[in-house]
């Protein structure tokens, strides 16, 4: 069992310094899995009415949203056994194994755990996102081949990144668990593997800002400058963005122990904000059928621009459902009963050849059901 002073003076490192390393790691963390978890109580009343197959079949965006949600809540509990449980220096006995040694290789395991999980969750989100991205450009298919090219290249530069990291881990000889008498695995991260776990976040992070630039075009199109700022903040895009290059940049610069502090945080922000994206446009999504007898039942969205995923709400178990990513970008799915004509639906692009100058024509509107004379 290496002493902690022999091993901590070869790496010219004071316990104390780490100190508040750990404390920032713990905060973090328990930070992270505390929204979390919340959110997830928070919203599984929404999730059970919105997405559960006994309440709507299931399309290609519910599935991948359901696998997101639960993979995202059960998949952080080893991550919880990575940094909270004890291993003991004194007398080399941890609570899962007899020695420091093999204490040191379940934190290698659990440790490789979370790396591709990180990498599988955040392809889950990025999935996510290409769908709204694909029905915010009126399900463009050259969209579709954009981003399935930056989902391949984002796996695979990942998988590269990760695999290399943990070659030149092994190969510095840094402990795995600190020989210090502290609670979970903690490792000290080199600069060059550091640096390799930011490219691995790197291709999260153009995803990331492809995502945000794409957005921000497409809102500049349309005319919607005024609520720009608010799509962006309400989708998410601004505070992925922000959190994922405060990650990148942590994993360059940031000191041994700290490195990957921002990397549980980032990933459960970006699961729990398209989590809460999908429900809020599954929940916009699944409007009151209208009828003959109240027109005013008919919903009209001017001046608001309504998302979802292309090719799911039509599927949905509603009376009739839009979908919609923008305006212009979606059908109306109605199955008129005896004696009632049709619901009609006006494309944004007429719209905005007949409006007049000033005019808002934002969002779409359905024209009410009427009755066939006798």
């Amino acid at each position: 069992m290496p002493e902690s002073c022999d091993v901590l003076c070869e790496l010219q490192l004071d316990v104390r310094s780490l100190v508040p390393q750990l404390r920032a790691n713990y905060a973090v963390t328990l930070l992270s899995l505390v929204i979390l978890y919340y959110d997830f109580v928070l919203t599984l009343a929404q999730e059970i009415e919105l997405y559960w197959p006994s309440q709507h079949p299931l399309g290609w965006a519910s599935s991948i949203f359901l696998v997101n949600r639960y993979l995202t809540v059960l998949g952080h509990f080893p991550i919880v056994a990575e940094l909270f449980l004890t291993y003991k220096q004194a007398g080399a006995v941890d609570l899962w194994n007899s020695s420091f040694a093999s204490a040191g290789q379940t934190c290698i395991a659990i440790q490789g755990y979370h790396n591709y999980y990180i990498v599988i969750l955040q392809l889950l989100v990025a999935a996510l996102c290409f769908l709204r991205i694909y029905a915010l450009y009126d399900r463009n298919v050259g969209v579709i081949w954009f981003f399935a090219s930056l989902g391949i290249g984002a796996f695979a530069l990942g998988t590269w990144s990760n695999l290399a990291a943990g070659k030149k881990s092994s190969a510095s000889g840094l402990p795995h668990i600190l020989p210090i008498d502290i609670i979970g695995c903690h490792s000290l991260t080199p600069r060059e593997v550091g640096k390799q776990l930011a490219i691995a976040w790197t291709g999260v992070l153009v995803i990331d800002c492809s995502v945000f630039f794409m957005t921000l075009y497409r809102a500049s199109r349309i005319q919607m400058q005024g609520r720009l700022l608010h799509i962006l903040v309400r989708d998410g895009a601004i505070a992925l963005f922000l959190t994922n290059l405060s990650n990148v940049l942590l994993f360059l610069l940031g000191p041994p122990a700290s490195k990957g502090t921002l990397a549980i945080f980032t990933n459960v922000l970006s699961a729990t904000l398209i989590n809460r994206l999908m429900l809020n446009l599954r929940k916009t999504n699944l409007p009151r059928r209208p009828t003959a007898d109240d027109p005013s039942q008919c919903e009209q969205r001017s001046g608001e621009v309504r998302h979802g995923a292309a090719g799911d709400a039509s599927r949905s178990a509603a009376p009739f459902s839009t979908v919609l990513v923008g305006p212009g970008m979606g059908y109306s799915v109605y199955a008129p009963g005896e004696g009632e004509e049709q619901m009609e639906l006006q494309p944004y692009e007429q719209r905005l050849e007949e409006a007049g100058e000033g005019e808002d024509v934002h969002g779409i509107e359905l024209v009410p059901v009427r009755r066939k004379p006798p």
